[in-house]
């Protein structure tokens, strides 16, 4: 995973200029992919790896002062798109021009807080 806590800036109503943590990407090896382990007849290793990634992003948010504030543009994939709204409580925005018409997504503090709390169940 890599983070930019440079030059990006909330787009949600709510939260428009505030700073936030951008994940510029967030790979997982293939065998812990769901899709790709039930296609080459294996489990996952690791299931959670996309997930715990997730939320370091949340926490150095956090500590830099953003909030938990995070912002990402998703692969064109629904299960990943699937994975950030559901799994990682983000709100899909827009798909962006600028970024080959992926789409964007953001959360809150409120929605960082809440995948924290769900994912130390």
């Amino acid at each position: 995973m890599k983070v930019d806590l440079a030059k990006y800036s909330a787009r949600i109503p709510t939260q428009k200029g505030l700073e936030l943590a951008y994940v510029d990407y967030l790979e997982v090896a293939p065998w812990n992919h769901r899709e790709i382990a039930t296609e080459l007849g294996s489990t996952r290793r690791y299931a959670t790896v996309g997930s715990v990634l997730f939320a370091a992003a949340i926490q150095l948010s956090q500590q830099v002062g953003f909030d938990g504030r995070v912002g990402l543009h998703s692969l064109p994939h629904p299960q990943t798109e699937q994975f950030y709204q559901k799994t990682c409580k983000l709100i899909p925005l827009e798909r962006d021009a600028a970024k080959e018409g992926l789409l964007y997504f953001e959360n809150t503090k409120e929605l960082a807080e809440l995948f924290i709390s769900e994912a130390q169940k």
